[in-house]
């Protein structure tokens, strides 16, 4: 039998991948959620309203597991619901060419008494290589991206955020509307099983085009602000009158696959499809190492691969998607700009209104700034 040449180069990719795994760890952002977890036996910010629903395990905060340790919210008041983000810092941007990435959570809080509200995300525990470039085992592949959902009973700006790290509150906060309380209670109906789904964090997604408003997104990723997106529309779906127009922007990190082949779920045990599999990881971990630092390096590196590159993405349920690489090859091969651009939210028409860049208008001084917008 021949071999592909992406599967020959899997043969000898683990030690590859190893060592790129531990180079990333050195280098990489890990420090966004490890800074943020509190690992102590402290209060961890679940005091004051929201208490008795609140339950910890170490990692700061109240981990949603199920829906008894989420809130019920009183169902006779209205909530206000923001969409708050968080610029990393400069020396946490490990992007060339502008790219800006942040942490993004949602804000709830009750029209009548401000004591009563709350601040959930998705995070993932160790942010570091493997979150994207996993270790080959001999039918399948081992990710450390253990991720969850967590909420505060408080808001970042007081006194009673707890233990929770004061360099990791969040700075922009855009508010959508004011909903009802059984609105919100729908919503957290339908979190823990989307916190299930989502165990393992996933950075990448699998598109056909670098534009969201004109892409088929064959696969989401599993991130913070996919988090956020889930929930707005979930609210939306179970009556949420949001009305603004203005663009909801996130961080998207989509792989470009044209229709030479369609992407499909495959079976990652077959050992032909496995090592091709090992061999796309080994050339996107060594093409993402160069990435943290030059963009382009990395485009001119998979630019000059002889063949047709089939790429590997996983979903939400752990199934492995293949498709055909086209250019770009990467959303942000085509620009940092195609990087962060809008949620693609149901009362908002993005197909008229969406323009490549618009996000961009939002960064001031690095601060998300928007006169939707509100600093802390």
């Amino acid at each position: 039998m021949t071999l592909s040449l992406q599967m020959m180069l899997a043969l000898r990719s683990t030690c590859v991948l190893l060592w790129l795994r531990q180079a990333w760890a050195e280098l990489s952002i890990g420090g966004h959620i490890s800074n943020a977890v509190n690992t102590s036996s402290q209060d961890n910010g679940c005091i004051g309203w929201g208490k008795q629903w609140c339950r910890q395990n170490g990692v700061g905060g109240c981990i949603v597991s199920d829906r008894g340790s989420l809130p019920s919210v009183d169902t006779s008041v209205e909530w206000d619901v923001s969409y708050v983000r968080k610029l990393f810092s400069p020396s946490e941007q490990i992007l060339d060419d502008g790219v800006k990435a942040f942490h993004t959570g949602i804000f709830v809080q009750s029209a009548n008494d401000p004591s009563q509200r709350f601040i959930i995300e998705y995070i993932v525990l160790d942010f570091s290589a493997n979150i994207f470039m996993p270790i080959p085992t001999l039918k399948s592949f081992n990710w450390d991206n253990s991720a969850l959902v967590r909420w505060f009973p408080a808001w970042i700006a007081s006194n009673d955020w707890g233990t929770f790290d004061k360099d990791w509150r969040f700075d922009s906060i855009y508010w959508l509307g004011r909903i009802p309380g059984s609105t919100i209670n729908s919503w957290l109906d339908e979190v823990p099983g989307w916190a299930e789904a989502n165990k393992g964090y996933r950075l990448t997604s699998m598109w056909s085009d670098a534009d969201v408003a004109k892409a088929v997104r064959y696969v989401n990723e599993g991130t913070c602000q996919e988090f956020s997106e889930f929930s707005l529309i979930s609210m939306f779906n179970h009556g949420a009158k949001f009305e603004n127009q203005y663009p909801l922007c996130r961080n998207y990190n989509a792989i470009i696959v044209g229709n030479d082949y369609q992407p499909v779920i495959i079976d990652i045990t077959d050992t032909s499809t496995h090592l091709e599999a090992v061999g796309w990881y080994t050339l996107l971990g060594a093409c993402f190492a160069s990435f943290a630092f030059e963009r382009k390096k990395c485009e001119k590196f998979l630019d000059e691969i002889p063949y047709p590159l089939q790429a590997y993405v996983t979903d939400s349920n752990t199934n492995y998607w293949k498709g055909a690489l086209k250019k770009p090859s990467f959303n942000g091969f085509a620009g940092p700009k195609y990087m962060d651009q809008r949620m693609l939210v149901p009362w908002q028409n993005w197909a008229k209104d969406a323009v490549v860049g618009e996000c961009e208008q939002s960064w001031e001084n690095n601060q998300l700034a928007s006169s939707n917008a509100v600093h802390v």
